[in-house]
C-alpha cells in the first residue's frame, strides 16, 4: 500500500457517511424497502436544498434530506441511543481490517453540528410534516 499526504491524521466522515448509511440500509431493510422512501435520480440542486422530488420523496440517499430520510429507517422502533450503537457497529466492524482501527465518536464534532445544524433540523422538520419520515 502507497501512503501519500496526512494519510496518519484522523479525520471526521461527516458527509462521507452518507453512501455508507445508504448500503447499511439497504443491507438491513432491502433497496427496496429504502426506495420506497427515497428516489435514486440526481436532484439538480445543492446538496442541502430542502426540496422533495415530484413524487415527494427525497431524490437521493445522497443528499442531506435523502440522507436524512434513510437514517430515519434504521430501527425506527428502538430507543435513539440503540440506533446510534447499532450504526456506530457497523462502522467499527467496517474499520475492523484496517490499521489503525480507531473509528471513535467525535463529541467536539457533534456538539458543534448539534449546535449548527439548523437546516438539517428544518429538513427534519419538513420531513415529518411533509410524511416522509416517522
Amino acid at each position: 500500500i502507497i501512503s501519500l499526504g496526512d494519510c496518519d491524521d484522523t479525520f471526521t466522515m461527516q458527509s462521507v457517511t452518507k453512501p455508507i448509511m445508504y448500503g447499511i440500509t439497504c443491507d438491513l431493510i432491502g433497496s427496496a424497502e429504502v426506495h420506497k422512501y427515497v428516489g435514486r435520480a440526481p436532484s439538480g440542486f445543492g446538496f442541502n436544498k430542502i426540496m422533495l422530488g415530484p413524487d415527494r420523496r427525497p431524490h437521493n440517499p445522497l443528499i442531506n434530506i435523502g440522507a436524512i430520510t434513510v437514517a430515519s429507517l434504521i430501527h425506527p422502533n428502538l430507543p435513539l441511543s440503540e440506533r446510534f450503537n447499532a450504526c456506530f457497529s457497523k462502522y467499527k466492524a467496517m474499520g475492523a481490517g484496517f490499521t489503525p482501527t480507531n473509528v471513535s465518536f467525535n463529541n467536539v464534532v457533534y456538539l458543534s453540528e448539534k449546535q449548527a445544524g439548523h437546516r438539517n433540523y428544518a429538513i427534519g422538520h419538513y420531513l415529518l410534516n411533509e410524511g416522509c419520515v416517522n
